[in-house]
């Protein structure tokens, strides 16, 4: 028997807010443009269906809420990529995770090199397992260089954006 492909990939997301995701958002679909693959980018709640009804070949998971147990589930259905997510033990679930700690760790020695004083951390959704990572580097630089963390809660934080610009070679940021 031939098996049916359908040439769809699903990337099921949080939401489609934030700086980051839209950059690995265009980075996927660049990568399967001259491809016959057809790419759908769906809030997360929908990956159940779409999934167990094989309306795509490939799953890309980029949603934190969804549990361990349903990813491995989901799985028995179609070849699934869970995107920086967690640690999930199953051969037939592939992972791409990225050195969270060891990122903000280094940027933030960086920082504390330029001579800055006060970093602030933004911690993002509880839930998020990288956001603690990222939690542990920042706070591991800032306590080797004996400096006081500023760290502050996005989701019980209103915060007033003031018109910066950042210039990511010099590593300055100046504004008004």
């Amino acid at each position: 028997l031939k098996k049916q492909k359908t040439m769809r990939v699903g990337i099921f997301v949080t939401d489609f807010a934030g700086p980051i995701r839209p950059m690995i958002l265009n980075g996927i679909t660049k990568g399967f443009k001259d491809s016959d693959y057809h790419v759908i980018v769906t809030p997360a709640h929908n990956e159940m269906t779409l999934i167990k009804d094989k309306s795509v070949d490939l799953a890309i998971i980029m949603d934190q809420r969804i549990s361990e147990e349903k990813i491995i589930e989901l799985s028995s259905y179609s070849k699934v990529i869970v995107y920086d997510n967690k640690n999930i033990m199953s051969d037939d679930v592939y992972q791409v995770l990225l050195q969270n700690e060891s990122a903000i760790y280094t940027e933030t020695k960086y920082l504390i090199d330029l001579g800055m004083k006060r970093i602030a951390f933004m911690f993002g959704p509880s839930i998020s397992w990288h956001n603690y990572e990222r939690y542990q580097g920042y706070i591991k630089a800032i306590t080797e260089a004996n400096l006081s963390s500023l760290v502050y809660d996005v989701n019980n934080l209103f915060i007033t954006i003031l018109p910066l610009r950042l210039s990511v070679y010099s590593g300055k940021l100046s504004g008004p």
